[in-house]
């Protein structure tokens, strides 16, 4: 089961600017970039952009594709203010946010039912498989399963039948003609 206390969605723009932060980081003198907290002109670069949150892989592709198309100068001007301003007012005497934790079990059962239906969505030919979609794509597949199976089993009932009705002509032949 699924701890739904587990977070489950992300904020794209994060990890947008984080990348755009790493991008400016090499530009800057080593001595500077000592001195500048990534996490404050992150902090200050989110607190000025959208979020764009995504609770799947092909929603998190169609938000970078977003923010690329419609956001990139947005993100990059929004990090340099953020670099301007951590050199202009350090928070040195700050005490950085620890990660939330979560518990080894809760995510071991997210990475096993992530896990279990990326092999539903291969072994079923269905890519935008989904949890809320699950049960009424098995239920499609397997009647379809079912009359696939159903129409097997009626013609091999037939041929059978087929099989038996000609061996009872051959024996019918052989007793009246081979005596």
């Amino acid at each position: 089961m699924i701890d739904t206390e587990t977070k489950i969605y992300k904020n794209v723009m994060e990890e947008l600017v984080d990348k755009a932060i790493d991008k400016e980081f090499v530009k800057l003198p080593k001595k500077l970039a000592a001195y500048l907290d990534r996490r404050q002109v992150a902090t200050y670069a989110l607190n000025r952009l959208p979020p764009l949150y995504a609770s799947s892989e092909e929603g998190e592709n169609i938000q970078k594709k977003r923010a690329r198309q419609e956001m990139s100068s947005e993100i990059e001007s929004a990090v340099r203010h953020g670099f301007a301003a951590v050199r202009q007012d350090p928070l040195r005497n700050s005490t950085p946010l620890q990660k939330e934790r979560v518990s080894a079990e809760a995510l071991n059962d997210y990475q096993a039912a992530d896990r279990a239906l990326k092999q539903l969505r291969k072994l079923l030919n269905r890519p935008h498989l989904c949890w809320d979609n699950l049960v009424e794509a098995l239920k499609n597949s397997l009647d379809r399963k079912t009359r696939k199976e159903f129409g097997r089993q009626l013609r091999f009932q037939a041929a059978r039948q087929k099989g038996e009705a000609i061996a009872t002509a051959n024996s019918s032949w052989d007793s009246t003609f081979l005596r």
